[in-house]
């Protein structure tokens, strides 16, 4: 991939950010391979334009969303800088189970509560994981998820 291929992954958002288009991790971070090698759209981003990430340091985000690699929002912290600006703009979920956000209204959601229990009664119709998986455009393994009732336990 060429730096201008890169660029073109992204789309920009009505907050200025620059958000990964293609593949992302499962908590939101864009992914990819580059040379046989795992990439994170942010820290690339963060290499393309500054150069190397010092050993022990964080490619960590000012706007605090995981699929932007906008360099303008992107700077280096070590693990304690990223605890810091967690616990500093409220973003320690995992101590405050209340605040864990649900459904389609998770940044990465490509489902909605409607398209999920529409995906449950096509299953006790009898469709297959594979066809419901080909008409949502989803991975075989999250819809069984769902039906199996893993994810979007809430509804």
């Amino acid at each position: 991939m060429t730096p201008e291929q890169f660029w073109a992954c992204g789309a920009r958002n009505e907050t200025g950010c620059l958000v990964w288009t293609k593949a992302r991790l499962a908590w939101g971070y864009g992914s990819f391979r580059l040379d046989c090698r795992p990439w994170t759209a942010h820290r690339y981003a963060w290499t393309l334009t500054y150069g190397p990430i010092p050993d022990g340091l964080w490619v960590l985000h000012k706007c605090d969303n995981p699929p932007c690699f906008e360099p303008s929002h992107l700077f280096l912290g070590t693990v304690a800088d990223n605890s810091a600006d967690m616990a500093a703009k409220g973003r320690q979920w995992l101590q405050d189970p209340s605040r864990v956000v649900r459904g389609e209204a998770r940044f990465n959601s490509i489902l909605t509560e409607e398209k999920v229990l529409e995906i449950r009664r096509l299953r006790e119709v009898g469709h297959t994981l594979k066809q419901i998986a080909a008409m949502y455009r989803v991975h075989l393994g999250t819809i069984w998820q769902i039906v199996n009732r893993k994810t979007w336990t809430h509804i």
